[in-house]
């Protein structure tokens, strides 16, 4: 479905957006999303946060840090990733990740919690 995507920018911009883009109305970004990409109402994607190619990030999402790609994160979920990369990943909703580095790859049902300070 991202393949489709036509770029709409409806929330705050305050970093970097490049490519197919929709960023829907609230949300905000600080960091740098790469297209094809979806940021969700009322999400953040914080200043050194880096979301690369076919990322769909739904509503009032928070992710501060490290960087992801091919991955859907669901709403109300809050990544904390500090120099870590989520790869193929799916994070369900109202779920918590606090990650310090390294690459992962992880599948997390609602309301699930990972920390991990390695």
């Amino acid at each position: 479905m991202l393949d489709e995507v036509k770029p709409r920018i409806e929330g705050e911009v305050r970093g970097e957006v490049n490519g197919r883009v929709i960023v829907e109305h609230g949300a905000i970004i600080e960091g740098r999303v790469h297209g094809p990409a979806y940021i969700g109402k009322g999400s953040m994607v914080g200043k050194d946060t880096v979301i690369e190619h076919y990322v769909d990030i739904e509503s009032n999402v928070s992710i501060n840090g490290g960087s992801l790609s091919r991955s859907l994160v669901l709403s109300d979920a809050s990544l904390e990733l500090g120099r870590a990369r989520l790869v193929d990943s799916i994070i369900g909703p109202k779920s918590r990740v606090r990650l310090s580095g390294g690459n992962y790859s992880l599948i997390l049902g609602e309301g699930n919690s990972i920390i991990s300070t390695t």
